[in-house]
This record gives C-alpha cells, structure tokens and sequence, in this order.
C-alpha cells in the first residue's frame, strides 16, 4: 500500500503544481525503503530538509546515517506523514516566494552549499523543525521523522550533511584535546612572557641608583606650656558699722 502526499493540497488535475509527493511503502525489508521516493522535480526540498535536520540535530542524525545503513528498512517505520507535511509547506512558500523566507545563518548556509543544496529552503526547512522544539532539545518527533525520510531515500545525502556539520562544529568548536592543547600553549607563552617582564624590571631597578642617605631627625621644639587661667577675685561681703544713717 502506498499513501501519496502532495506538498500542496491544490489538485493538480486544475493545473496546480504537483509539489512534493512522498510515496509511503508499508511493508518490510530493502525493496520498501528503496520505494520511497521523491518524484519529480522537488529534490531540492529533500537536500534543504536533510541540511536542516542535520544542522539541528547533528548526533541523531549520524544514529539515523548508522541504522539505514545497517538495515535500509528501518527508516521507513519510523516515518510520520503527518509530522513531515508542515516542513514541506514551509519550504514550498519560500519556493514560491523567495523574500517571504528567513536567513540561513553561517553555519546553515555553508553546509547547504556543501552538498549543493538552496540556504534559503534550508532556512525555511529549519524554522519549520525549530517550531515547538525547546532550546535543550536535541531532537523531536518530526526532525526524526525527516532525517528518516531522507535516510529513505537518499541515506549518502544525509551521511555527507551530518559529515559536513560536524566538520564545521569542530573548526568551530574543537575537541578537548585540541582545546586543552590550545591552553597549555597559552600558559607556556604567558609564562615566557612574565619571566622577561621580571627581567626587565630587575634591569631598570639595577640601572637606578639608590638615594644618599641624610642627616637623621633631631627631636623637634618643646612647645610652650600655656598659661593657667588667673582665678577670679571673690565678691566682698560689706559688714555693718553700728552707725546710725544720719
């Protein structure tokens, strides 16, 4: 059985494009993953789609690379139609409308160039993944539903997208080893650098002479001994004569 998705829900019986068609084999084994296809001429959605899947969740992309390669028919199972269907939308809009799109950022747009593929469908293919997607998350349902879709159909597309990501992450981001050898190297310097910087500040100390030294301080003036206040005189008492006031 074999369920056709059409990327618009236009008929294409009234002349509207045809869009993408994800033809979903429900069987087993490699001749069901190999009938999965992309028809027609939508296969830049396909590499958008594999470049922003893999950007976004590069670990999980390598896991979905390793499973179809050790069993072709284990991307098929893991395949939502309904969960792919909105990526897809997205990246026909910008198809239809180049300015309507978000940017690729650097790292979006040198992997898509990589593998040949349209940074701005990247873009779009990504802003449609990152929708209800947390920060911390590194995959979802349908970023897993993609990477599977691609890994169907073309499983070096994705393998050369999750390999280009992670050559980039490494440039940008590099492993322990060379991190901590970055450092080592930095201390090594730092501390060339500190010993000259001792050694010239011994050179300029040596090359000024000390000061003579001078006559050592005799003890200073004895300050005068302030004046004790005088005492104010007593109030005389007037005694009685015994004479009669006249």
């Amino acid at each position: 059985m074999s369920i056709a998705i059409p990327l618009s829900t236009a008929s294409t019986a009234a002349g509207a494009r045809p869009g993408i068609r994800l033809a979903l084999p429900f069987g087993a084994g490699a001749a069901a993953a190999s009938a999965l296809v992309v028809s027609g001429p939508k296969s830049d959605a396909l590499r958008a789609v594999a470049v922003a899947a893999s950007v976004i969740a590069l670990e999980r992309a390598l896991d979905v690379v390793k499973q179809a390669r050790d069993d072709p028919a284990t991307p098929v199972g893991n395949i939502d139609k309904d969960l792919l269907l909105p990526v897809f939308q997205a990246v026909q809009r910008v198809q239809e409308d180049r300015t309507s799109g978000p940017s690729a950022d650097d790292t979006l747009a040198a992997v898509a160039r990589a593998v040949g593929a349209d940074a701005a469908l990247a873009a779009a293919a990504r802003a449609a993944l990152d929708q209800g997607r947390n920060p911390g998350d590194k995959t979802t349902p349908t970023i897993d539903s993609c990477l599977n879709w691609v890994a169907s159909v073309n499983v070096d597309l994705l393998d050369r997208c999750a390999q280009q990501v992670r050559a980039r992450l490494i440039d940008v981001f590099p492993d322990q080893q060379t991190r901590l050898k970055r450092v080592e190297d930095s201390v090594v310097t730092l501390t060339s650098d500190i010993g000259k910087l001792q050694a010239r500040v011994a050179a300029l100390e040596a090359a000024v002479p000390a000061p003579a030294p001078g006559p050592a301080p005799g003890p200073g003036p004895v300050p005068a001994p302030s004046p004790s206040p005088s005492p104010s005189p007593s109030p005389v008492e007037s005694k009685p004569t015994g004479r009669t006031p006249s």
